[in-house]
């Protein structure tokens, strides 16, 4: 798995890659790797404080980025590994494009194997009873930072196919598609 996700820095750092100079693709590149750990860390950070406040204890996370997204942290993640893929891509050739395989794992080990899954199953476990909870639900997009009122009325066919609220999200006895 480690190895596999390093493959981009692997090939930009290797010996044999080719010395060139600094392109387009990889101002592309940094900035959205760079968006991405930002997006990341400012999550993380919002949630700490908010889970260190005792006022919180036993609220759902719902403010700064988690007022956006249930999940900005791993959308920043995923965004990140995009972001080292694309400044990888300008060196790629032949096997090499095997790298690919860095941004396409994270992103569907996060969206389908032990990211979301795993969380909204915990979440709405614990906060499925709850009329505001399932509220914040229907209203927050699980992965893309959005507004809500507008995710709110979004079709659910586009929530489905453009924003990642896939059925296996849905836990609580209490909520409707």
């Amino acid at each position: 798995w480690i190895f596999t996700v390093s493959l981009p820095f692997i090939f930009i750092n290797s010996p044999v890659s080719p010395q060139r100079s600094i392109g387009a693709a990889d101002i592309v590149g940094a900035i959205v790797f760079t968006l991405g750990l930002l997006c990341e860390t400012i999550a993380d950070a919002h949630k700490f404080t908010f889970r260190n406040n005792p006022r919180n204890d036993g609220k759902w996370c719902d403010v700064g980025l988690w007022r956006l997204s249930r999940h900005p942290n791993y959308f920043g993640e995923i965004v990140l590994w995009w972001g080292a893929f694309i400044i990888s891509a300008t060196i790629l050739t032949g096997a090499r494009w095997v790298a690919v395989l860095s941004p396409l794992l994270v992103t569907a080990g996060l969206i389908f194997i032990s990211g979301m899954p795993i969380l909204e199953k915990s979440s709405d476990e614990r906060y499925g009873h709850n009329p505001d909870y399932l509220s914040y639900k229907q209203a927050t997009p699980p992965l893309i930072p959005g507004l809500p009122p507008l995710y709110r009325r979004t079709p659910h066919c586009l929530k489905l196919t453009l924003c990642c609220e896939f059925p296996f999200y849905s836990h609580s006895p209490r909520e409707k598609p």
